[in-house]
């Protein structure tokens, strides 16, 4: 009976130490990675641009893309209510910019983003948000799109987060659980 019980313990401990080694190293995968983020494919033109609210700078950037004609359209994704496109933009704002005021996080941003998509006839976007927060959001925007329409990461680096400060790290490591928890819940419907 006691090898049974300490057969047990050894095989719960080795699990234990395998999925804690897994978790570390796709935390550093995670962290390396958005540490190198960026644009990807920045030349390309795309039908639409799509600004996932929520950090500094990620309007500021869309705009900029918009101006530099990376696309036609751009879609400001989670604003708050009453906010006006003059409020982001300034008093003469590019044209071409449509605001959405129904998503609350993520996950909502992707499916308000494809409601709009849909009723714009967009092939391919730029998604705009922050380095930290696009593994999520393209995990989201890609797990409601599909493969039908082509997303180019647009990844924006806030100025406030100095590449391996304490206040990156601390990022870093919820954005990790944050993927995981999105990861898992696509995988098993939940």
């Amino acid at each position: 009976m006691f090898r049974v019980i300490r057969k047990i313990f050894f095989s719960l401990c080795a699990a234990a130490i395998t999925l804690a080694a897994l978790w570390a190293a796709g935390l550093i995968l995670y962290g390396t990675m958005i540490a190198r983020a960026a644009p990807q494919q920045p030349e390309e033109v795309t039908d639409a641009l799509i600004v996932a609210t929520g950090g500094q700078n990620r309007i500021v950037e869309g705009v900029r893309l918009l101006d530099d004609q990376k696309a036609k359209l751009l879609f400001i994704s989670g604003v708050n209510k009453g906010v006006k496109v003059e409020t982001l933009t300034g008093p003469q704002p590019p044209c071409c910019i449509t605001l959405g005021y129904k998503a609350q996080n993520t996950k909502e941003n992707a499916q308000e983003s494809l409601e709009w998509v849909k009723s714009n006839n967009v092939n391919s976007l730029r998604l705009i948000t922050s380095d930290y927060h696009m593994p999520r959001a393209y995990l989201e925007f890609k797990h409601h799109f599909g493969n039908d329409i082509t997303i180019l990461k647009h990844p924006v680096r806030e100025k406030r987060h100095r590449i391996f400060s304490r206040a990156f790290l601390e990022l870093v490591f919820e954005e990790y659980h944050k993927y995981l928890a999105t990861w898992i819940s696509q995988r098993t419907g939940t």
